[in-house]
Parts: structure tokens; sequence; C-alpha cells
């Protein structure tokens, strides 16, 4: 994995997403010190949509056997309030 400057990659972005489009490169971008992005691939980026998705899927399955075998749960006005609706 390639760091680079913010500076860096303002100054080479044609080169920097001819790196990561070709080579698969995934790169960090660093702003005073500190990694602050990163530049992967359009697959990468999806692998990274469909794993959230698929811990998101996996809690809500385990939160509805919890509901089911406890038969606890959260009343639709804790649930709004929570999620501030």
């Amino acid at each position: 994995m390639t760091t680079v400057t913010v500076s860096d990659l303002r100054d080479h972005l044609p080169d920097r997403i001819d790196d990561v489009r070709i080579s698969n490169e995934r790169i960090i971008v660093r702003k005073h010190k500190k990694d602050v992005a990163a530049l992967v691939s359009v697959e990468d980026a999806q692998l990274l949509e469909a794993l959230e998705d698929f811990i998101d899927l996996r809690a809500a399955l385990e939160a509805l056997e919890d509901h089911e075998r406890d038969g606890a749960g959260m009343s639709i006005e804790d649930f709004r309030k929570e999620l501030r609706l």
C-alpha cells in the first residue's frame, strides 16, 4: 500500500487513479501527518459495501432471534427516539 500527501495527490491525480485502476493498488492519503482518506478500486469499494451489508444483515438476524427467544424488544416510540425521528 502506497501513502501520498494531499499535495502529491493533487499534483498527480491522473497517475494515482491509473495506479489504482490498472495495478489495483490501494493508496492512503495523508494530511498534516495523519491518514485521512484512501483511494481504492471500484471493486474494493463494492466489496467493502457488500461486507458492510453482510454485517448489518447478521446483526439484524441476531436481534430478531433474540426478540423471538426472549420476547424482549423495543417499542416503536423508543425506536423513533433512538433514531431521532
